[in-house]
């Protein structure tokens, strides 16, 4: 392969490349080994507001900082991924929320190129998870929708808060229309919060659980117990 050939090839190459991002849902940049910004796909200046020729020739921290500047919170989302890992594996950088053009929640990771053996690069993957997070949100509402429809917590089996209330109603007019009294006792459990993050929920689920049989097994017939 001449000179000539060769430019040709590596026109071609290059152009495929493009080609390649601009087709992906996801955003892409490609920084070489000194840092600079190579290439940009089209999907970058749609989730981030800016035109990806305006990001070509830049610092990879100068490339950041302009992007940051779509985020909800730029301070957090620099310090998230202008760490320095031209030469770490691949990794992801973690969801970040976007402020403009328009809102969206995006997760960043970036990966090694590697030819021979050699890094040549580093590759920036932007993936919109703005429809995933919606699907979740909408999934959390409705299953709120449906232990509030039902009279019982689906994990302890304990009476749930709108059977706490409406149960708590009609004894507060029975007390009333008696002139009798009534008790309520609320109880928390300490350190919660560290079993669930030290353990993990299915473990904190378990806790839940055994406290909901301790207190069943303890209550009178006409006592009500609840998990609020």
């Amino acid at each position: 392969m001449d000179e000539e050939e060769a430019e040709e090839f590596s026109i071609l190459l290059e152009s495929t490349l493009q080609s390649m991002l601009d087709a992906m849902d996801e955003g892409a940049l490609v920084f070489d080994t000194a840092g600079t910004c190579r290439v940009v796909g089209r999907r970058v200046g749609e989730l981030f507001g800016h035109e990806p020729a305006s990001l070509l020739g830049r610092t990879r921290l100068d490339t950041l900082r302009v992007l940051s500047q779509s985020a909800d919170e730029p301070d957090t989302f620099l310090a998230s991924v202008a760490v320095n890992d031209l030469d770490m594996p691949a990794q992801s950088h973690g969801e970040h929320e976007l402020a403009t053009p328009r809102p969206r929640f995006v997760v960043w990771s970036s990966y090694p190129l590697v030819h021979e053996g050699k890094r040549r690069g580093r590759l920036c993957l932007v993936r919109d998870v703005t429809g995933q997070r919606s699907a979740e949100r909408a999934r959390a509402a409705l299953q709120r929708r449906l232990d509030n429809s039902l009279p019982t917590d689906p994990l302890t089996g304990l009476a749930n808060k709108r059977r706490f209330h409406e149960d708590l109603e009609r004894e507060h007019q029975r007390a009333a229309r008696s002139w009798d009294s009534y008790a309520i006792l609320c109880v928390d459990i300490d350190k919660f919060t560290a079993i669930n993050e030290g353990y993990g929920q299915p473990v904190g689920d378990t806790v839940l659980e055994e406290v909901a049989t301790t207190l069943k097994r303890a209550r009178r017939e006409y006592d009500v117990i609840a998990r609020l």
